[in-house]
């Protein structure tokens, strides 16, 4: 049984610099750094590449193919799922930083994350502002929050 083409995901071009960043301008770049802020102005700090390494049905090796980074959201299920029950309009993806390599895309990921507090900043209601939930899966809103009143800094 074959399976069903999905339809593509209609959603707004990513933001880069106040302008829709589009195909064909990612070419010289491997990845960048993006905000997903959500209807409710809960906020994700998270990263995609322009292209991956996949095995081709019937091939031996593995080859270069682009990613679907133009209706990409997030690896966050809480904003897929989001995305799958109220579609995509409304939510704001920008893109913070655009990188040759792949290095720095994994490094200026984390240092957004640990700048921006995503794992400890609150709202005036005491909500966490961020969505993420770790960073790098070594870090936990749990095991941090807290974090500064546990310690005594001389910063």
């Amino acid at each position: 049984m074959a399976r069903k083409k999905k339809e593509p995901l209609k959603c707004d071009p990513w933001m880069f610099r106040g302008e829709p960043f589009v195909s064909g301008m990612e070419e010289g770049y491997e990845g960048f750094v993006y905000l997903i802020t959500m209807p409710d102005g809960k906020k994700y700090i998270g990263k995609k590449f322009f292209t991956g390494m996949r095995k081709q049905k019937g091939k031996k090796r593995r080859s270069k193919v682009t990613s679907n980074w133009e209706t990409y959201f997030s690896s966050s299920e809480t904003i897929n799922n989001y995305v799958k029950e109220h579609g995509a309009e409304g939510i704001k993806r920008e893109i913070l930083s655009l990188h040759t390599l792949k290095r720095d895309v994994n490094f200026c990921e984390v240092m957004y994350q640990f700048q921006l507090n995503v794992l400890d900043a609150m709202d005036e209601n005491g909500n966490r502002l961020y969505i993420n939930e770790n960073i790098q899966g070594k870090y936990f809103p749990g095991l941090v929050i807290g974090w500064k009143e546990r310690s005594e800094l001389d910063l």
